[in-house]
């Protein structure tokens, strides 16, 4: 027999050994596991002085056994309204007090919606008499606080703190602006009356 074919059995019979005492091994562990009792597992116990049976010092009360669970209270229907309310003046400050040149009056626009009749005729003035600006000009307003001052259920005023960042001809300023929106409840519906600033 030539050399390569003797170097061939060899290899495959080493193999199929190899395999067959895997397979035994394996076989062998399942069956023996599945008939041996469990092994005892070494348990300790903590086991603590009568002091300490509850996991604290005699004399110490536990606070987490004292701690009231926290309970989150859904706010009533005044609540919601009151803060339905200025959450409406600091949308309507935000929006009337950010604009650009280049937005043509769109920030004015999108107050349609949230103000009285006779404010939207004070405010929508200036979207007839539209002229091209000649340098940019940009005003962007934040509110930082709010607080309701007046509130009667049919109307209600809202003093608001700001920061107004302005943009002109490459310079920017801030300053701090102090508001005050008048709300009047009209049907169901909360809007915008009359606003000033300071």
């Amino acid at each position: 027999m030539p050399l390569r074919a003797r170097i061939f059995i060899f290899v495959g019979a080493i193999v199929i050994i190899i395999i067959g005492v895997s397979v035994f091994l394996t076989y062998a562990g399942k069956k023996k596991s599945e008939t041996a009792p469990p092994a005892e597992e070494n348990k300790t116990e903590n086991v603590l002085p009568a002091a300490y049976t509850d996991g604290t010092p005699a004399g110490v009360q536990n606070p987490l056994a004292t701690t009231t669970p926290l309970v989150v209270k859904k706010p009533t229907s005044l609540e919601a309204q009151k803060n339905g309310v200025r959450q409406i003046a600091k949308i309507f400050v935000e929006r009337y007090g950010t604009y650009s040149t280049d937005n043509n009056y769109d920030n004015i626009r999108e107050l349609e919606n949230l103000v009285t009749d006779v404010l939207w005729q004070k405010i929508s003035a200036p979207l007839k008499n539209t002229k091209p600006a000649v340098e940019f000009l940009g005003v962007t307003t934040k509110v930082i606080a709010s607080s309701l001052s007046d509130w009667d259920g049919a109307s209600a005023g809202v003093a608001l703190q700001a920061t107004r960042v302005e943009e002109k001809a490459g310079a920017t300023s801030s300053k701090q602006v102090s508001y005050k929106v008048n709300l009047l409840k009209i049907g169901n519906e909360w809007l915008v009356g009359a606003v000033s600033w300071q």
